[in-house]
């Protein structure tokens, strides 16, 4: 079997539960810790658990062909798609009926991507506006790419994000016009300080079509980095840290909603994947979402990006030099593409304190305002879904109580080290429902006639018979953090309950949210 990888997932068992990781491990059979049930894995997708061990959850059933000595573990959420350091590797697959879908490089997005209506080709000394010198790659998403920029007319640094043709035409650009206006109007402002600041947009024209550009401020990493748990080597940021974090975030919330501003974003970062013909969106108040900044970083130089990114590394546009696509289609593609830089530097950096711990929300492109917009429906995925997204029938407006559900999901894996609130290791939708209905009730009539599965779980009295599958059973707790005291807890789970109420008009609002939160934890106490 040599020379193949499968791609795995699992949780670690501990004395806490079970928690999700998310990093990519090589490792042979002979040295994973259930060796011996290696000869089963392509029979089975669920394995028990040993003692302690690491229990599988699933194996994606493709195969990847891939230039390594070894296997390669695949340990994190279902919408990852990376290798990191020595484990970057080529992986090729069979899309469609028998049609070859050529090789991608891991940290890359897909060279698909760049296609009419797609992403811009973007190339290392490329000027855009006539300002902008292209130096290096940040990141990509589903929406375009990020590049570090360099302004040559104010002589500072700077973020670029080349939107896809086909995004270019989403409300983004008018909440970012409308959030312009109000940093330069009122930059001090309560929760201002926690949304990214940006500095200006423009179109540009390419083979693919027309393109939004929007130029932000610098900032690092973000939350739903997998690395962060590398960087401390007693485990797991501190209840200093997420407890500071947290109440930035609601801060930050509370200001987009005073602005008319509904999140509802996608995120856009080196977890995103885009795949031919398919968009995914994770479009939410997500980890993804909340980079991490350092205020020394508007003061760098070029030669400190190039310590904290790394320099560019040119690849060619696909490891698969015989892809038909190529071959086809020259006039929309790069020239080369450059993978996501490793991001440890610049997180221990982020990281390096408590006391310095600062957050900002970003990416807009889900976003729309109130006063402007009517949406019934979001993409997004259904552990951060509130029930008005998961039940688009009867549809119900979206609006700054959809945010509120969001936050409380993304307020409690920041401080429970990424455990969900609804739990379901696959973002199947009925086990999100399910653990729903444990832990609030019964569905409103609207909603539970509509479920057709909830026979699987539960009486037409909303009570409990049991799981009927083995594969995600249903946790039976609601809070997931065990880094409080008990008094703690108590007010924590009495906040979040108040912000996941099954009807959108009985959830507090963000800035009772930010009043409910102890002050002390602004200061990580």
């Amino acid at each position: 079997m040599l020379g193949y990888t499968f791609v795995l997932r699992y949780i670690k068992v501990n004395g806490n539960g079970g928690r999700l990781f998310s990093r990519w491990h090589p490792c042979s059979p002979p040295t994973f810790p259930q060796s011996h049930l290696w000869r089963s894995l392509a029979q089975t997708t669920v394995l028990q658990p040993v003692q302690n061990r690491p229990l599988v959850i699933a194996l994606i059933s493709k195969k990847f062909v891939a230039k390594a000595d070894s296997f390669t573990l695949k340990t994190g959420r279902s919408h990852c798609d990376r290798w990191t350091g020595s484990q970057r590797a080529t992986r090729k697959w069979q899309w469609g009926h028998g049609s070859s879908r050529p090789m991608d490089y891991p940290g890359t997005e897909s060279i698909l991507c760049y296609c009419k209506g797609g992403f811009h080709p973007v190339h290392l000394g490329d000027i855009f506006h006539d300002r902008y010198l292209v130096i290096n790659k940040l990141g990509y998403g589903a929406y375009g790419t990020v590049w570090l920029a360099e302004d040559l007319s104010l002589k500072r640094f700077a973020a670029l994000k080349v939107l896809s043709a086909s995004a270019s035409s989403s409300s983004e650009l008018d909440v970012v016009l409308h959030l312009m206006n109000q940093q330069e109007s009122n930059p001090l402002s309560e929760g201002a300080k926690y949304i990214v600041r940006f500095l200006d947009t423009f179109d540009v024209e390419g083979p693919n079509g027309t393109h939004h550009c929007i130029v932000t401020e610098l900032l690092g990493p973000s939350l739903g980095c997998h690395e962060i748990e590398d960087i401390h080597d007693d485990g797991p940021p501190s209840p200093a840290y997420t407890k500071r974090i947290v109440a930035q975030i609601a801060r930050g919330v509370a200001y987009l909603h005073k602005c008319g501003v509904v999140h509802g974003g996608t995120f856009i970062s080196q977890f995103s994947i885009v795949l031919p013909n398919i968009t995914v969106f994770f479009s939410d108040l997500h980890t993804g979402n909340i980079l991490l900044c350092n205020p020394a970083m508007e003061q760098w130089s070029l030669q400190d990006f190039e310590y904290y990114y790394g320099k560019p590394h040119k690849l060619p546009p696909s490891p698969d030099s015989d892809s038909d696509i190529l071959a086809s289609s020259p006039i929309g593609l790069p020239q080369y593409l450059i993978p996501t830089p490793e991001p440890t530097p610049l997180l221990e950096l982020c990281l390096s304190s408590s006391e310095s711990v600062h957050v900002k929300i970003c990416d807009f492109s889900e976003s729309f305002l109130t006063t402007t917009h009517t949406k019934t429906h979001l993409h997004i995925p259904t552990i951060y879904a509130a029930p008005e997204i998961l039940f688009p029938e009867p549809p119900t407006p979206i609006g700054p109580p959809t945010d509120m559900w969001a936050l409380a999901v993304l307020m409690h894996m920041v401080l429970s080290y990424n455990s969900t609130l609804f739990s379901s290791y696959d973002g199947i939708a009925k086990e999100v429902i399910r653990e729903m209905v444990l832990a609030i009730g019964k569905l409103p009539s609207k909603w539970w006639n509509r479920w057709l599965e909830r026979s699987e779980y539960f009486t037409e009295d909303g009570a409990f018979i049991g799981d009927k599958e083995l594969s995600s059973l249903a946790s039976g707790e609601f809070l997931k953090v065990h880094s409080m005291s008990e008094e703690e807890l108590e007010a924590l789970e009495s906040l979040i309950r108040k912000m996941v109420c099954y009807e959108a008009k009985d959830r507090i609002s963000a800035e009772e949210v930010v009043r409910l939160i102890p002050a002390q934890w602004m200061n990580g106490l």
